[in-house]
């Protein structure tokens, strides 16, 4: 799958161009102020782009990508994720919230990857789900 050819089709003013998965993480998750750190993962385990402090281990996406068909199991043993374990709050076929303390990590699955954005105390979770929420929603949209 290969991340979706790296990039993503985005709207600039009347036109389309392709944006890179790195500029879509920084410009549609990070730069709205809502979400600190983010990844986007390709439904077959590809990292498409991260956030450098925000690092996935093979484990933690394996995890991950089983988490979306297995909701007891994650709810019973919550979620690793940048090596910290989080408690899961809802999970499903689409997206799983979970959080430890005062910040959280919403993942969201779309048709081609998945979303996962890190919340920290300074931020609003409902924001933060909005966002991440959207992104996914907008890369459903997207033919690549």
């Amino acid at each position: 799958q290969m991340c979706i050819r790296d990039s993503i089709n985005a709207e600039y003013g009347a036109g389309t161009n392709k944006m890179s998965w790195e500029d879509f993480l920084n410009n549609s998750l990070i730069g709205t102020g809502y979400v600190k750190k983010a990844s986007i993962i390709s439904l077959d385990g590809l990292v498409c782009a991260q956030s450098p402090d925000f690092t996935l281990s093979t484990q933690e996406i394996k995890d991950l990508l089983a988490a979306f068909s297995d909701y007891s199991t994650v709810r019973s043993r919550g979620l690793y994720i940048n090596q910290i374990k989080y408690f899961v709050l809802q999970s499903n076929d689409r997206s799983i919230y979970a959080k430890k303390s005062n910040t959280g990590v919403i993942a969201v699955k779309s048709a081609n990857v998945i979303i996962v954005g890190y919340y920290d105390e300074t931020q609003l979770p409902g924001r933060a789900s909005l966002v991440i929420e959207g992104a996914a929603d907008h890369c459903a949209t997207q033919t690549h």
